[in-house]
């Protein structure tokens, strides 16, 4: 049985959205990604309701919280990567559990 490893990648997602919106050739997406943006947050909010260690690490690595992300005045690194890697851990268990 082949191990599963999950990178941390990340994606400064409120950075790309603004990165598309700037540029004129895109300008035909502003409103769709308005709304996937408005969308996210939701979802972000609901996330921080639940409290799903997975689903903080998965929030964290999209920077869908302002704690995560690198362009907000309240971006805090040691909170990020302890988001990340505590979803890593828990994703992991579940996986072996499961296996």
């Amino acid at each position: 049985m082949s191990k599963v490893r999950h990178l941390p990648w990340r994606v400064n997602t409120p950075g790309l959205f603004q990165e598309i919106v700037l540029n004129p050739q895109c300008a035909i997406l502003l409103r769709p990604l308005q709304i996937t943006g408005g969308l996210l947050a939701q979802v972000a909010q609901r996330a921080v309701e639940l409290n799903d260690p997975i689903m903080n690490g998965l929030m964290a690595q999209l920077a869908l919280y302002e704690v995560t992300d690198p362009n907000s005045k309240q971006y805090k690194p040691r909170i990020t990567e302890r988001l990340i890697n505590r979803g890593l851990a828990e994703r992991s268990k579940l996986e072996k559990e499961a296996a």
